[in-house]
């Protein structure tokens, strides 16, 4: 597994990256989105939770590591950076919808609660 993961721009500028050998992060604050700091954290949260089932499942579901780390990112927004209620309980994975996957993910992250 690499070490850093880079995060890029539209225009395929490196805006951003995950050491996760030195868990720290570096964003390039001139070239930013608003999603670039939550899709960091979410890249950062979800390698840190890689061997969990629901991580696994949803990084298939959504084509990879990079989709699903925007995805999350839009719900950080969308969330105001607040956790809701829907946290992953055991649930049958192949009955969450995509929506309660993000979900479910984004509040992990937002709450900082590990698998």
């Amino acid at each position: 597994m690499n070490n850093i993961i880079n995060i890029y721009s539209s225009d395929k500028r490196i805006i951003a990256q995950v050491n996760l050998e030195t868990k720290s992060i570096q964003i390039d604050k001139n070239n930013q989105t608003q999603e670039t700091l939550p899709q960091t954290y979410a890249i950062y949260f979800l390698m840190n939770n890689f061997d969990n089932e629901i991580v696994k499942n949803a990084i298939h579901i959504f084509n990879g590591l990079s989709n699903l780390s925007i995805l999350i990112a839009r719900q950080v927004i969308l969330q105001e950076g607040e956790a809701s209620g829907l946290k992953f309980q055991n649930q049958k994975l192949e009955r969450l919808t995509d929506n309660e996957y993000i979900t479910i993910l984004t509040n992990h992250l937002l709450g900082g609660i590990n698998f």
